[in-house]
């Protein structure tokens, strides 16, 4: 006899919803139960938003997002694999399985030596399922992590065509071999040239007012020189350096005693673009 219009459906969530425009692997493994006297030609799994509140045991009347559909009746002991590979539209994250088509659609047989345990075993056909997945397939993006300024030792953010004073490069007095101690805050700018390769730096050596105007001169270019060539024994390249000496011709504060001709003692870096 012709099985009545029956479907039962197996309905579960996702632990979170799918995301639009991602790629998942959806799959799921079935099989003919062992007690079901019919078998059909077809079975299905829908993803929705939101999940169904049936009340009765009629067809859903969607189209399945993975359809499996024989040339006849399943007829194997074995389990089958359905797959597919789906891009997402985004929030879907309900999953069910059965039978999404009418019995004018679905082949139908009764199977031989088959009797049903149950009245309801004996008049539809039973599938068993097993590991249902929806894993994706494409990684999580990297979120796009704005990098950090850089920041000169005062606070300020480090631009282009601003002038910054290394505060730690000293010089023997009258002289202008660097101290070690101003390796620390050189190796810090070849980190920042290093760190923005379509940049330049003009060195400007500036003294106190001690000494003629030409002697100044002379002492000024030698220590940005000297800070030019400890730049490019960092690997800097040489046409990515100038450098001046305007001895005391620009003092940062007017005096003449000790504090400030300290302040105007000093090496100043200036970034171009």
């Amino acid at each position: 006899s012709k099985p009545r219009s029956y479907r039962e459906y197996v309905q579960g969530e996702l632990k979170e919803p799918l995301k639009p425009g991602r790629r998942y692997n959806i799959e799921f493994y079935f099989k003919l139960a062992s007690y079901s006297v019919y078998s059909v030609d077809r079975i299905g799994l829908l993803l929705t938003d939101s999940s169904f509140n049936i009340k009765d045991d009629l067809v859903i009347n969607r189209k399945p997002t993975l359809s499996v559909i024989h040339q006849e009746p399943f007829s194997k002991n074995s389990w089958e694999l359905a797959q597919m590979t789906y891009t997402a539209h985004g929030g879907e994250k309900f999953i069910t399985i059965g039978n999404f088509f009418d019995n004018l659609t679905t082949q139908f047989t009764s199977l031989d030596n088959r009797k049903g345990k149950s009245p309801m075993l004996s008049g539809s056909a039973y599938i068993y399922l097993d590991d249902v997945s929806v894993s994706a397939i494409d990684p999580d993006p990297v979120p796009e992590v704005a990098p950090k300024p850089l920041v000169w030792s005062d606070g300020r953010e480090i631009k282009p065509e601003e002038t910054y004073i290394l505060k730690n490069i000293q010089f023997e007095f009258d002289k202008y071999e660097l101290l070690p101690v101003s390796f620390p805050e050189l190796d810090r700018i070849v980190r920042i040239m290093n760190d923005k390769p379509d940049w330049h730096a003009e060195l400007s050596g500036h003294t106190d007012d001690v000494g003629s105007e030409e002697y100044n001169l002379e002492l000024s270019r030698n220590r940005a020189t000297r800070v030019v060539e400890y730049l490019k024994s960092k690997g800097i390249a040489a046409n990515r350096l100038g450098q001046h000496g305007y001895g005391k011709q620009r003092p940062l504060v007017e005096g003449r005693d000790d504090a400030s001709r300290f302040i105007n003692r000093r090496v100043e870096i200036r970034f171009l673009k």
